[in-house]
């Protein structure tokens, strides 16, 4: 858990809300929501929203899943809400058999993207218009001057 997924400072509902979005996970995949239980609940990432970006929560719990044939199976699952103006909405939602999966998955999920600033699509175009409007601007600029000196040796004569 990073330092800033205190759970102390969540609130009743919220952990109400993750716990009832945990079970709908589990019942999901073919469990029984009402002999199925969802264990150490627990915040890994609490990022509050502020005026520049929305909020992100991600959350780890453990839930044993019992089927309708009374088979029992442990669970690994992960949650990750976007907080929006306040309100918490379920991003993703992965069940997984594999504990070191699910880490694998909170390390990709916690780590930023990274890409070389030259490999965008964006960076690729403005590259590109620059390049072409240098070419533009030096191509009329020699055509001017070629004419320019033509049209004055042509007066000399």
């Amino acid at each position: 858990m990073t330092p800033e997924a205190d759970p102390a400072h969540l609130s009743r509902q919220v952990w109400q809300a993750v716990s009832d979005h945990a079970i709908r996970a589990v019942a999901s995949r073919d469990f029984c929501p009402e002999q199925s239980r969802v264990e150490n609940l627990r915040p890994v990432v609490c990022i509050d929203e502020d005026d520049l970006m929305y909020g992100r929560q991600i959350w780890c719990f453990e839930a044993m899943g019992i089927t309708a044939s009374g088979r029992r199976r442990v669970l690994y699952g992960l949650l990750e809400f976007s907080i929006q103006y306040g309100l918490l909405e379920l991003s993703h939602s992965l069940l997984l058999e594999d504990a070191s999966e699910r880490e694998r998955c909170v390390a990709q999920w916690t780590s930023p993207e990274r890409r070389e600033p030259s490999s965008l699509i964006s960076t690729q175009f403005w590259v590109w218009a620059a390049w072409a409007s240098v070419a533009i601007l030096t191509g009329g600029w020699l055509v001017a001057l070629c004419r320019y000196v033509f049209w004055t040796s042509g007066d000399l004569l």
